[in-house]
């Protein structure tokens, strides 16, 4: 399923699911990039090897490819379709959720915005991105919606992406925002989700914040805190 496609380079980021060929050195499912510059995807691909697929961006309609040897510029096999996020209305306002393996993409821009942390983020167990804009003049903005009783997320994206009902699945959620940190014990740095209490999405918002579980204690002295760290981020560049 391709997520994005354009920038200078013309890359593409997409969710795939493999057969049998690629399963057993890639497992089942993977995010795999695509881009038209030889040059480009050398650096996409970090030293490992490389594949050449038939891809219509438009249509997002891959063909079958045999795979060539490691480190070619050989073919890719797939299929997919173009999928983008999903427009809710949570009380007032409008916001833009993303099921697991769709990277955010707004003609508009989101910002401070960070790519490599949004694929880092995609397919987390726990959470699920949303897009809003929390007043009529700020801009768009990544926020988290964030579990913590054990909600099926893959069965709410299924239901979300059929237009099913969700009311009772985002229950138990709290909004985040993703921060930096540093403990007041050791100095370590961190960056984490972090509860967002000031512009709630929920009229029951405190009622979910007491009911919510965190991460107490800093995950490298171990010393008890008063921040609301509902994830942390582990590094990625």
């Amino acid at each position: 399923m391709v997520s994005t496609w354009g920038g200078e380079h013309r890359v593409a980021h997409a969710h795939a699911e493999f057969g049998q060929e690629f399963a057993r050195e890639f497992g089942p499912r993977t995010m795999i990039s695509f881009t038209t510059d030889p040059e480009k995807a050398k650096e996409l691909a970090k030293g490992g090897p490389i594949y050449r697929a038939m891809i219509d961006p438009c249509e997002a309609n891959w063909g079958e490819h045999r795979r060539r040897g490691e480190g070619s510029l050989g073919p890719a096999h797939g299929e997919g379709r173009i999928v983008e996020g999903l427009t809710l209305r949570l009380g007032r306002r409008e916001v833009v959720y993303y099921p697991a393996g769709v990277l955010v993409n707004s003609d508009e821009g989101v910002a401070d915005f960070d790519e490599l942390e949004d694929r880092l983020l995609a397919e987390h167990p726990r959470m699920r991105r949303l897009v809003v804009r929390f007043r009529p003049m700020s801009p768009l903005r990544v926020y988290y919606l964030h579990w913590s009783n054990g909600t099926d997320l893959a069965e709410l994206d299924a239901r979300l992406s059929r237009g099913a009902g969700w009311g009772e699945d985002l229950g138990g959620a709290v909004v985040g925002e993703a921060v930096d940190i540093q403990c007041r014990n050791c100095g370590a740095s961190h960056r984490i989700v972090m509860l967002e209490a000031t512009d709630a999405l929920f009229d029951d918002a405190l009622a979910r914040t007491r009911a919510h579980a965190y991460h107490e204690h800093c995950a490298v002295c171990g010393v008890r805190w008063t921040a609301s760290v509902l994830e942390f981020i582990p590094p990625h560049l």
